[in-house]
């Protein structure tokens, strides 16, 4: 109990006085139901727009009517009669109640999300299990699902689909009553979703369509305005980019409405001030995730994208952020544009047009490209580009660059060897305890990887596996993680680290983590030489019994050779100066998956200082 207290305590002293004022100004808030009263108002506020206004819904431009996806088949969009969707980018996922769709379910343990108690009345975690997937449908990423089937077939009954969707979960859903109105982040992607699907068909929707979504989307508009405080003030994440940028850019294009002007105003305080801290100055991101960090590239790509159609100059502070975005994720990408699983992962993607792999980059790189200098990174994976009527035929990728020191990320190169490294002191809220983990890889191939998410609300232990030590290549000392988690989504003790050397092909740096529970450092020397990496492991200064275990974890077959030494895919060698065995690890590509993965583990117990030599080679 002591020790649980003593984490919260530094926890909350991390967090700040503001922090913790806000959150207790929220608590009481929400025990005297004042949002309940801010419900009633938006009702009303909604009740005073005409049918007429509604009937107009302004046409934004954005799109390419003449798009023709990349995707072979319209199986994704057909499964959506039959109440399935691509949930998290991966997975078919069967939303079916009694032969509708159910909006409330989660399509795993079908518990039902309460459909009639206001959404700031249900708690984010019950029995219902974890409610992103009472979400994901709700996202409306199927939308482009459907335009995808539409650009390939022309055939109409795609268009009557768009509309019977929407409509079926606005039925499904009046405000302010379901968990669908709970977070304002999951609002603001399902407008996007709604104003890409109605610019692509502008003018073959009916006319009760365009009345009835657009009032919807003006309630909940009013619903992420009235709430908008709690992203930029408690949660301080992606969640406030998507929320002030979807405040922003509809307070644009919705000049019917006397609000709009405040709309985006609002929206552009926001978004400015929460770029300002959370874009670092070398690009790298507050969330310490490469695919939220592509979430808010996109976004910003959005924004700027409906700014140049509608003429809008926008401060510097936003092209700035995109361009450091787009530099930071394209020095980490692999030739065929993908990155490592590294950081929190629920399955976000705001554009899903493209056939590519959910962690192919090369859509979003081409598209932000496109935007900012016109050219492409890479003549394939261009259907964002094309679908945003963009042009950009020329070939031209930026100097990728291999130290972030702001970030925290060190990358080494050496022929067709690629690592990539964390060694950061945290300013801002960890997401996951992994440091001094590395990635490795080789021709495009993952061979050491971070072991993923899985979930953000599943049991402890099982998480342990994904966000704790275990599922990081690194050192793990006395069976202990070197931060510990409070509440759902933070951490006490911050890791501090110190970066000691860098050239293209050698890093040692060191982290101070285990100094409060046993007065340890860990220094990481990683050195590229032909064929091979060479890691070296320094614990010190140890003075009595510790368990020292180094974890290397891949999704590559692994069996043992002799002695410490192991062989993975049959094609690269790691051996170790300790014993080692392989363990049952586990992975998750995909939110709300896993699998079991090999786990090449070696350890000793020792009395004093050690250091540990492990080479993984090419065969």
């Amino acid at each position: 109990m002591r020790k649980k207290l003593g984490a919260l305590v530094d926890f909350l002293y991390r967090m700040g006085p503001s922090w913790i004022l806000f959150r207790s100004q929220y608590f009481v808030f929400s025990r005297f139901r004042i949002q309940s009263l801010r419900n009633r108002r938006i009702l009303r506020m909604a009740a005073l727009i005409s049918n007429e206004i509604y009937g107009h819904f302004p046409r934004l431009g954005i799109v390419n009517g003449r798009y023709v996806s990349s995707h072979q088949d319209t199986k994704l969009a057909d499964g959506i009669e039959d109440h399935q969707i691509m949930g998290f980018s991966n997975q078919i996922l069967s939303y079916d109640k009694g032969g509708g769709f159910g909006w409330h379910i989660n399509p795993d343990t079908k518990v039902e999300c309460p459909p009639k108690d206001e959404w700031n009345r249900i708690p984010d975690f019950s029995s219902l299990g974890d409610i992103k997937l009472v979400w994901e449908a709700s996202r409306f990423n199927q939308v482009a699902d459907i335009i995808n089937a539409y650009s390939l077939t022309k055939d109409k009954k795609y268009i009557a689909l768009f509309e019977a969707h929407c409509l079926d979960w606005i039925h499904q859903n009046p405000f302010p009553y379901g968990g669908h109105y709970k977070c304002g982040q999951e609002i603001a992607i399902r407008l996007f979703n709604w104003m890409i699907g109605i610019d692509y068909f502008y003018d073959q929707l009916s006319s009760r369509f365009i009345q009835t979504i657009h009032k919807e989307i003006y309630i909940s508009l009013l619903r992420i305005e009235s709430n908008i405080a709690y992203a930029a003030k408690s949660v301080r994440n992606n969640h406030i980019i998507s929320e002030a940028s979807c405040l922003l850019v509809f307070g644009w294009v919705f000049k019917q409405f006397k609000v709009h002007d405040r709309w985006a105003k609002k929206g552009l305080h926001y978004l400015t001030d929460a770029l300002s801290y959370q874009v670092y100055k070398d690009g790298a991101y507050i969330q310490h995730s490469m695919t939220y960090q592509r979430l808010v590239l996109d976004t910003l790509s959005l924004v700027i994208l409906v700014a140049k159609a509608y003429r809008i100059t926008l401060p510097s502070t936003i092209h700035l952020s995109h361009q450091q975005l787009f530099g930071f994720l394209y020095s980490m990408s692999q030739n065929n544009g993908e990155l490592s699983n590294y950081g929190p992962n629920d399955g976000c993607y705001l554009f899903r047009l493209s056939s590519a792999r959910y962690r192919n980059f090369m859509p979003s790189f081409n598209l932000a490209s496109a935007i900012i200098n016109q050219k492409l990174v890479q003549n394939e994976r261009r259907e964002l580009v094309d679908f945003f009527s963009l042009e950009a035929t020329d070939i031209s990728a930026p100097k990728k660059q291999t130290r972030f020191d702001d970030g925290g990320y060190y990358i080494l190169k050496k022929q067709s060897l690629f690592v990539m490294c964390r060694c950061h002191s945290y300013r801002h809220r960890p997401s996951q305890i992994d440091m001094l983990h590395i990635d490795i890889w080789h021709d495009n191939k993952n061979i050491l990887s971070d072991a993923g998410s899985y979930s953000y609300n599943t049991d402890k232990d099982l998480k342990d596996e994904f966000i704790g030590l275990k599922g990081h290549n690194t050192v793990m000392l006395n069976q202990t993680n070197h931060m510990s988690t409070v509440f759902n989504f933070g951490y006490s003790n911050w890791t501090k680290s110190k970066l000691i050397k860098k050239t293209n092909t050698v890093f040692i740096g060191e982290h101070y983590g285990y100094r409060a529970l046993f007065d340890l450092t860990h220094r990481r020397r990683i050195e590229l030489q032909d064929r091979q990496v060479i890691i070296i492991d320094s614990i010190f200064p140890i003075t009595s019994s510790t368990f020292v275990e180094q974890r290397f974890n891949t999704s590559y077959p692994v069996v043992k050779s002799t002695g410490s030494v192991y062989i993975i895919d049959d094609a690269y060698e790691v051996s170790s100066s300790l014993s080692g065995e392989i363990i049952e690890g586990k992975c998750s590509d995909h939110y709300n998956e896993w699998k079991n993965t090999s786990s090449i583990t070696f350890q000793d117990t020792v009395s004093s200082s050690i250091e540990v030599k492990t080479v993984l080679k090419l065969l």
